[in-house]
């Protein structure tokens, strides 16, 4: 997995459009980035795929993980940073459950 991003912060872009020019922000603030991980990525798994059928998953406090895929069966998802559901793709994506009892939790700590 990879760890928190430390500071967690949110910043301003400018976008170069090659051979168009700049993007700039209509006002101060309008336009943010902010590093996250995406659930498809090995990255966010230390470089192995995403979790398997019956895994027990960690968000970590300071990290940021967008959901851009369904979910494996997972056994349980424990979130102490922050979980982002997308739409990529004009899709929703879900987190699947591996069982009935199995609880998606947010924990502040």
């Amino acid at each position: 997995m990879t760890g928190e991003h430390s500071p967690a912060e949110v910043t301003s872009v400018m976008v170069q459009v090659n051979g168009n020019g700049y993007s700039i922000e209509a006002s101060p603030g309008d336009a943010k980035f902010q590093y996250v991980d995406l659930w498809s990525s090995p990255w966010t798994w230390g470089g192995n795929p995403p979790p398997g059928d019956g895994t027990l998953v960690v968000i970590k406090k300071g990290q940021t993980v967008v959901l851009d895929q369904n979910t494996a069966s997972l056994k349980a998802l424990l979130i102490q940073g922050e979980f982002i559901s997308s739409t990529i793709g004009k899709s929703s994506h879900k987190v699947t459950k591996h069982s009935q009892d199995m609880h998606v939790r947010k924990i502040d700590i």
